[in-house]
């Protein structure tokens, strides 16, 4: 925003992480996408102009939350995909919490080996496992 000149305004909202957590986990993705859409429409009638799922693990709806949203929304999954596969990397990790690794929304990272390292692995020492498989 400095290179444009222009101060950077936020407006956040925030979704139940043991409602994400639970629909995410039981796969409940238009449930999660009508949790999302009700937190959209609070932030376009704040005058955003777009909007993003941050948790990688909330990803697991994106398409359907898109589909139903009042605003653009952003994928936080599109840029990690675009910049890994523009550096030739073919193998990458990411921490995460539980339910991460299990999640639909590592599975749309299309060029890359993801390797999860959840928090409770890292703890006990043991080694990152592969994100479930796509499809």
């Amino acid at each position: 925003m400095r290179e444009l000149g222009a101060p950077l305004e936020l407006t956040i909202v925030q979704a139940d992480i043991h409602a994400l957590i639970r629909n995410n986990l039981a796969d409940l993705r238009h449930e999660q996408a009508a949790i999302y859409a009700a937190l959209i429409r609070r932030l376009h009638a704040a005058g955003a102009e777009c909007a993003a799922i941050t948790s990688l693990g909330g990803h697991f709806c994106f398409d359907e939350t898109a589909q139903v949203s009042a605003l653009p929304l952003v994928s936080g999954i599109a840029p990690l995909d675009e910049y890994f596969a523009a550096a030739g990397d073919r193998r990458v990790g990411l921490l995460g919490l539980a339910f991460d690794g299990r999640d639909a929304g590592y599975r749309v990272i299309d060029a890359l080996d993801v390797h999860v390292a959840l928090l409770a692995d890292i703890a006990a020492g043991r080694k990152m496992l592969p994100a479930a498989p796509r499809g």
